[in-house]
């Protein structure tokens, strides 16, 4: 076991771990509030970020070199995004937690199990972008993803956003 992983792992499922617990708190009257950050509703920014921890952990593991397949497939991550808020659009809560689960589960595994050579290793993940490492792909979007979307959500759901 790498130390410096399982501490990323720990660190993404207390943050996890607390998203979690604000999402089963949305007020039901809350959960089509639209969040100005994204123009999407609280509950499909939620599934965004319950689906996003598959993505990221694909990212993670290309970078590493488990997984040669691109996670975006060479799409467009924005494409992706509105593809993902138009299809997801009547989510209920029940659902996106119980994808919010499986996939914090799956994602928390894929970084307890790099080494420290695969954390040191790095791509660019689009064009133009500077190159990250595993590791900062793991603070960054494993870690930050959530928090950034959530600090959203908390935004709206304390009624500072426009209801749909």
């Amino acid at each position: 076991m790498n130390p410096e992983a399982e501490t990323l792992a720990r660190q993404f499922e207390q943050t996890a771990a607390t998203a979690e617990a604000e999402i089963a708190a949305i007020p039901d009257t809350q959960w089509t509030a639209n969040c100005a950050a994204e123009g999407w509703p609280v509950g499909v920014a939620a599934c965004h970020v319950a689906e996003g921890h598959r993505f990221i952990a694909g990212a993670i593991e290309r970078t590493a070199g488990i997984r040669k397949i691109d996670p975006l497939g060479g799409e467009d991550i924005h494409t992706i995004n509105a593809r993902h808020a138009q299809q997801h659009n009547a989510i209920g809560k029940d659902e996106v937690l119980g994808i919010f689960r499986e996939n914090t589960v799956y994602l928390a595994g894929v970084i307890r199990a790099l080494t420290p050579e695969q954390l040191d290793r790095s791509r660019e993940l689009a064009p133009g972008r500077p190159p990250l490492t595993v590791r900062q792909i793991v603070e960054l979007a494993a870690i930050g993803h959530v928090q950034n979307h959530m600090d959203s959500v908390r935004t709206t759901v304390r009624g500072e956003s426009v209801v749909a």
